[in-house]
């Protein structure tokens, strides 16, 4: 065996490539198509033109006090407009690393092409398995925050069971994408890739969860009604944070974006070595 691969055999199927191999594949394959980034800049100006309205809101008025619920509204306009334009974005990156992967080459044409052809079916898809993870996590809580007073197991039974059900379908979007396949049989597809290669997806899942995943905070339950109550101390400060918001806001994005399209690129190196262990179930789903 050569130092730093780890060798996995199936039915056959040998294979001697590593996280840490599959990894420095990915970014190659990232780096030589320099191409994938264009819709990482596209997201960063969505970002901005969302949150820009917001900076110069609290410039104009040195205060946040004049911030009411009344504006709540548009925010949420705002934000489901960011988060439309970056699914319909990481849709079309998924087929531009597809092209990628295959053929080490793509255009920003593909980007268009993969939303237009994936993206009813990822969006439903999304929306299908949300649901079901709500379903689910919502029959292991109920039980145990009225069984039991431990909030704090409860909390880390219900990470554990999300972490290990979400490595079952982390493949899905790769393999509907790789096969031009329906949302049921990719998640079908995702299940059993995933039976097979379960400790190297879900270390891949669990560091996607770490350094991509969106840190949900819960609002205060006792929430109050009246306007939040901060003073920003001089114009100064105000024309000074402006400048350091907006590059703030630009670095994190780029570190987040360059994050989420290893990790894209990731899953899809990963499935064309492995694909071959599901030769059987995608002969059947071509026919």
């Amino acid at each position: 065996m050569e130092a730093g691969n780890i060798f996995f055999s199936f039915k056959g199927i040998k294979m001697k490539n590593s996280f840490i191999d599959y990894s420095k594949k990915s970014f190659r394959l990232i780096f030589d198509n320099p191409i994938l980034f264009v819709p990482a800049l596209i997201q960063i100006f969505s970002l901005l033109i969302t949150i820009l309205p917001l900076i110069n809101y609290i410039g104009d008025n040195n205060s946040f006090n004049t911030f009411t619920p009344a504006y709540f509204p548009a925010l949420l306009i705002l934000i489901f407009f960011l988060v439309i334009i970056n699914l319909l974005i990481e849709i079309g990156v998924l087929f531009m690393i597809k092209e990628v992967v295959l053929y080490n080459e793509t255009s920003i044409r593909s980007l268009f092409k993969g939303i237009k052809k994936y993206f009813v079916r990822i969006f439903f898809g999304s929306i299908i398995i949300a649901v079901v993870f709500g379903i689910l996590s919502a029959i292991i809580a109920v039980p145990l925050f009225i069984l039991t007073n431990l909030r704090i197991l409860s909390f880390i039974v219900i990470f554990i069971f999300i972490l290990a059900l979400s490595t079952f379908i982390y493949m899905w979007e790769t393999i509907l994408v790789y096969e031009d396949c329906g949302v049921f049989k990719s998640i079908d597809l995702s299940f059993r890739f995933a039976k097979m290669n379960f400790g190297l997806l879900f270390l891949v899942n669990l560091l996607d969860a770490i350094l991509t995943g969106d840190n949900k905070s819960k609002l205060n339950s006792n929430q109050q009604r009246k306007p939040i109550n901060i003073d920003l101390p001089t114009p100064f400060f105000i024309d000074l944070i402006k400048p350091l918001s907006i590059t703030l806001i630009v670095l994190l994005s780029l570190i987040s974006i360059v994050l989420d399209l290893f990790f894209l690129t990731l899953a899809f190196v990963i499935y064309d070595d492995r694909r071959d262990m599901l030769r059987s179930e995608i002969e059947l789903t071509k026919e």
